[in-house]
């Protein structure tokens, strides 16, 4: 060739010597191993394209959110089998905002890369059903998902996409699928290094199809909202990507935070499996692995029953805190909103204002109505979910006295939150159930009618004086009253 950078002669024995038996049919891994080999040899750099990471900085948002968790000790302890419930909240919602698709948090698996959930998902689809044990690509695709077939002993069919574009792709399809042995599609979209784009006429065709024969697509999204002839990639407005979830149940996502994020290092990714698929139950893959659903819903429930996991509806069950882990008790004064609750919460909205005390309040504070109070709406939340709602009154004139700057939103958060509590020498507590009233239902996200656990308490200073009143709705499925009696 006249403008050939390498001769081939180089090339060939840098081949030989990594024992590649076929470049043409080098896996990516490969490909980056001949690439560096030749770098070093010449001198002549490389484009890093190969793995579809071009060595942009990572995102920034990530680098400080890890070095927050770090520093939090989370590197320092196993992660809960259920999976971090923040990180299974916000794949939810990423989905949702970026894709318009509502995959539950339960369905959102974090893996070790696509790699690892492509491999998972082999080993699922291929051993669900007897008699479908093959695996169908829509090439060109990633060659190390074939080689995860041979490790598993799985047999594949491909076809090159290239030929069979629209209406064509339906009767390919068929040809295939008709046999009743396939139990997967896998395809990438868009794909690399073709760059070729499925439309959402042909995602339509494999969704049908799938659903009609019981075959599962997974469909690897690694170049996500990379078709620049679109402005995808706005969260929450159209338009989305393209993606065969929208014509079937019958499918599972794969997301890599290299291309999305730029963040490569980690090797993160995300399996996201549809609420129907998610609780869907295989016989052949109970058998094979010792469980049936009748013995996991009532393991599930004795755990629930023992406070070790707890339920969330829609999202799937979550390892609570052991009771190892449990503060000292209810009879330690600090906020219940935090203390209580199994899991902890992440996130504090607060609203305030105010106002004269109501009669009541004037009773049970002994203050005057002339005397003006702060009140506080506080909702406590978890993975952008309300848990509980609190109401506070609080004396201006006792926070007045501890120099809190009442202009300052965050100064007063902390107040309510945490001062108050620090300030109060006892407090006299009401435990009850109740239901949620509007008011509260709309602060909480749930129906009029809900059950709380309502606490309400009178807190009071080293000399007996009344300096707040405080109000708690509690979600029951988040929180355990925990009280150590002793005699």
């Amino acid at each position: 060739m006249k403008h050939q950078v390498f001769s081939e002669e180089l090339v060939r024995s840098v081949v030989n010597e990594l024992q590649i038996a076929n470049l043409e049919q080098a896996t990516i891994g490969e490909v980056l191993l001949v690439a560096s080999r030749l770098e070093e040899k010449t001198g002549i750099p490389f484009i890093r394209m190969d793995q579809g990471s071009p060595g942009l900085p990572a995102n920034q948002i990530g680098i400080e959110a890890e070095k927050a968790a770090l520093d939090r000790g989370v590197g320092s302890q196993y992660p809960a089998a259920a999976g971090v419930a923040e990180l299974k909240a916000a794949a939810s919602r990423f989905v949702k905002a970026f894709i318009d698709i509502d995959i539950p948090a339960e369905g959102c698996i974090p893996t070790t890369g696509s790699v690892a959930a492509s491999y998972g998902s082999f080993i699922a689809c291929t051993q669900r059903i007897p008699g479908k044990n093959k695996v169908l690509f829509i090439d060109p695709g990633f060659p190390i998902q074939k080689s995860q077939l041979r490790i598993i002993g799985a047999q594949w069919e491909w076809f090159d996409i290239y030929h069979y574009r629209g209406e064509a792709l339906r009767e390919k399809l068929e040809s295939y699928l008709s046999k009743g042995d396939i139990a997967a599609i896998v395809y990438s979209n868009p794909n690399n290094p073709a760059w070729i784009c499925l439309e959402d006429s042909e995602l339509k065709i494999i969704g049908e199809l799938a659903t009609r024969y019981d075959a599962i697509v997974m469909e690897d999204m690694a170049y996500f909202c990379m078709d620049f002839r679109s402005d995808l990639g706005k969260p929450w407005q159209p338009p989305y990507p393209p993606t065969v979830a929208r014509y079937t149940d019958n499918y599972v996502l794969m997301l890599s935070s290299s291309k999305i994020f730029s963040y490569a290092g980690q090797r993160m990714a995300v399996l996201c499996v549809p609420e129907k698929l998610f609780h869907t139950h295989y016989p052949a893959l109970a058998e094979r692995y010792g469980v049936s659903r009748g013995s996991i819903r009532q393991a599930l429930a004795i755990l629930r029953e023992d406070g070790l996991i707890y339920n969330h509806q829609g999202k799937g069950n979550f390892v609570s805190q052991s009771y190892a882990q449990l503060p000292q008790g209810f009879e330690h004064l600090d906020n219940p909103a935090f203390s209580a609750a199994w899991s902890q919460c992440d996130e504090v909205t607060v609203y305030y204002n105010y106002s004269p005390p109501a009669a009541v309040v004037q009773e049970k504070l002994k203050i005057s109505a002339s005397e003006l109070t702060i009140n506080g709406n506080l909702v406590y939340s978890r993975c952008g979910k309300p848990i509980s709602h609190a109401f506070m009154e609080v004396p201006v004139k006792f926070i007045a006295a501890h120099n809190i700057n009442l202009s300052d939103d965050d100064s007063v958060e902390q107040f309510l939150n945490y001062t108050l509590f620090q300030l109060a020498s006892t407090a006299a507590s009401r435990i009850t159930f109740t239901v949620a009233e509007e008011s509260t239902g709309q602060f909480l996200q749930v129906p009029p009618g809900t059950q709380v656990i309502f606490i309400e308490e009178i807190l009071y200073s080293s000399i007996g004086e009344a300096i707040g009143l405080c109000k708690y709705y509690l979600l029951p499925e988040y929180y355990r009253i925990h009280i150590v009696r002793k005699k």
